[in-house]
């Protein structure tokens, strides 16, 4: 489960690599599993809270991996994973 702290450090790492992400945090729909510059959430089951978020980024380029592994490291270490689906990459918190 994350904290409102911890999806502020979250939407901010978010933010400074794709300044045109979809604000807040939409809520996981099967439907669409992949949806780029969105963030999406899987609620917990504690109201209010959310267990994972992501962002999936279509052609990611080295700056912004760069930049987000180093934001991770400085705000939330451990608390991250990266996916690739293509020329999507899914850019995880838990």
């Amino acid at each position: 489960m994350l904290t409102d702290l911890e999806i502020e450090k979250i939407q901010s790492i978010y933010f400074h690599i794709s300044p045109n992400a979809l604000r807040p945090i939409q809520q996981y729909d099967e439907m669409r599993k992949i949806r780029t510059d969105t963030i999406v959430g899987y609620r917990s089951k504690k109201q209010g809270f959310w267990d994972v978020i992501y962002m999936d980024i279509e052609n990611i380029t080295p700056w912004q991996l760069k930049t987000f592994d180093k934001r991770v490291k400085k705000d939330l270490p451990g608390r991250s994973e990266i996916e690739k689906h293509g020329d999507v990459t899914r850019l995880i918190f838990k």
